[in-house]
């Protein structure tokens, strides 16, 4: 594998990463301001 092709992958995995976690936060939050 190139690697460029193995950054490109790297990168995308990360956004995803940091997407999933973003969910987790508001979800924290929306449970919280239920409480």
């Amino acid at each position: 594998m190139s690697k460029q092709a193995l950054n490109g992958l790297t990168l995308y995995f990360n956004e995803i990463n940091k997407a999933i976690i973003c969910k987790a936060d508001m979800k924290k939050d929306f449970v919280d301001d239920l409480n």
